[in-house]
């Protein structure tokens, strides 16, 4: 019992109570993200403080195209008397109309959120995203 507890306020704590959902504003440019393997997933960038993204159905979500976007997620886990967390994260440019796919993984204590272009005519359905880079700061609201 004692152990959801924990695990409900880490959980809290790391989807951040107060961050807003992003709603991409009319006409503007956009591409989607399949989220699927992430469990609470944010983006910013210069202009746009962090903001929470969700999932449709199909386990994408939509996101501003045209300019780098920052992209993490927030991970927590418990168990055997040991908390864990991280917050990977990686930039892109996302390109108007285009599919994407936030791959989450965690390997030996580390964990890392890289981000794929979907490319159907590729034998694994994934291409290298050439304008991924690494993860900075996000502005303060």
């Amino acid at each position: 019992m004692l152990r959801h507890c924990f695990l409900a306020i880490g959980a809290a704590t790391l989807l951040g109570c107060a961050t807003p959902q992003y709603h991409l504003p009319a006409n503007a440019p956009n591409a989607r993200i399949n989220i699927k393997t992430a469990q609470s997933t944010w983006i910013c960038n210069g202009s746009l403080p962090v903001h929470s993204l969700k999932a449709d159905a199909e386990g994408y979500a939509i996101i501003p195209a045209g300019e780098r976007l920052l992209i993490g997620t927030n991970y927590f886990a418990s168990g055997y008397n040991v908390n864990y967390s991280c917050q990977p994260r990686s930039s892109f440019v996302p390109e108007p109309g285009q599919s994407y796919y936030l791959d989450f993984q965690i390997e030996a204590e580390r964990c890392s959120a890289l981000v794929y272009k979907e490319a159907p005519d590729r034998p694994v359905g994934l291409a290298f995203e050439a304008s991924l880079a690494a993860g900075g700061g996000c502005p303060v609201q």
